[in-house]
C-alpha cells in the first residue's frame, strides 16, 4: 500500500453505511476537496490523463 493511502481514506472518505455514502463520496465538495489536498498525501491529479 502506497505511504499515506490509509491517511487518505481516513481524510476524505465516507463510511459504506453511512446513507448514501456512495453518493456522497462522489460529490463536488469531496472531489474539490480531494483536488485541493492530495498533494499533501503524495499524489497528483492532472488533466493530462
Amino acid at each position: 500500500m502506497p505511504k499515506g493511502f490509509q491517511r487518505f481514506f481516513h481524510a476524505f472518505g465516507v463510511p459504506a453505511a453511512a446513507e448514501g455514502a456512495r453518493e456522497r463520496s462522489v460529490s463536488g465538495p469531496v472531489v474539490r476537496r480531494v483536488v485541493e489536498q492530495c498533494e499533501s498525501f503524495g499524489m497528483h491529479v492532472t488533466k493530462d490523463a
